[in-house]
């Protein structure tokens, strides 16, 4: 009599070769003396990922991973499937080496993707801070302050303040917002607004926002705008400054494949845009 564990064991070997998710193996015949032979047929079929399931670890809403995370619906390949993953985890780098998944199936008879998600979230604050009296006996603070949050409300966000100030006569505030998706929409925005005193002379205030698509295979696409302002202090208007005003629309792409957010040894990054503006 044949084992039927031959049977099993060369579909196991089939299976553990072939990475397609289109595959299936049908018995054609079995050969049961010796040597024995077994043949299966192997059936392609498009089969598509109709369903995400996400292991729930609390610390990013579901409903912004289901809305980060469907790029990867209605793929066919599992090389496909890789490929996405990849452009994820280098686009968002708190999922940076940590996306793990498998196949399922549904009830009925969907192809589900089981993604077990380990995000790692980064908040820092540094600088330098200082004081000294002037000769009018006035305190003048001076330092460099900078502060990055991330996740703050379980969105995937990240935030930037920035402050520096050398003197009296010069100091530069930026503050950053980032959200990667909003209300399950397909894309992110990005708000913000540096200030900037130069010299004494006059105060240079910039607005600009971003809007960005889901990653591709060249990065992620970006429209958006900004408002640029200069607004002349006394002593500046008494140097014949100007007050000036101009705004101008971005159109753009970022592609970040660097191994590391803060200290990368391996990968590339550009930021490509397109500026066209009047003065107003």
């Amino acid at each position: 009599l044949l084992d039927a564990g031959n049977v099993e064991n060369y579909l196991d070997s089939l299976i553990r070769n072939d990475k397609s998710i289109n595959h299936s193996y049908t018995l054609a015949s079995i050969k049961g003396v010796e040597p024995i032979a077994v043949k299966y047929i192997a059936n392609h079929e498009l089969i598509y990922i109709d369903t995400l399931f996400i292991k729930d670890n609390k610390q990013v809403r579901s409903q912004t991973y289901q809305s980060l995370l469907k790029s990867i619906l209605n793929i066919s390949s599992e090389k496909d499937i890789l490929q996405q993953i990849e452009r994820l985890e280098s686009s968002y780098k708190f999922l940076q080496n940590s996306i793990h998944f498998r196949y399922g199936k549904t009830k009925g008879g969907g192809l589900a993707l089981l993604l077990d998600i380990i995000p790692e979230f980064e908040n820092n604050i540094s600088g330098l801070f200082g004081a000294n009296r002037a000769n009018d006996g006035n305190w003048i603070t001076n330092g460099e302050i900078e502060l990055y949050l991330e996740n703050i409300w379980s969105t995937a966000s990240n935030s930037l303040f920035h402050w520096k100030r050398l003197n009296e006569k010069s100091e530069i505030i930026s503050i950053l917002h980032y959200e990667p998706t909003l209300w399950n929409l397909h894309f992110g925005l990005q708000l913000k607004l540096d200030k900037e005193l130069r010299d004494q002379e006059y105060i240079l205030q910039k607005k600009e926002f971003r809007i960005f698509s889901s990653p591709n295979r060249y990065g992620k696409w970006f429209f958006g705008s900004n408002v640029l302002t200069i607004i002349p202090t006394n002593i500046g208007n008494s140097l014949g400054l100007l007050n000036h005003k101009s705004s101008s629309i971005l159109l753009g792409i970022i592609n970040d494949k660097r191994d590391h957010r803060w200290i990368p040894t391996n990968g590339s990054y550009w930021d490509i845009s397109v500026s066209i503006g009047k003065q107003i």
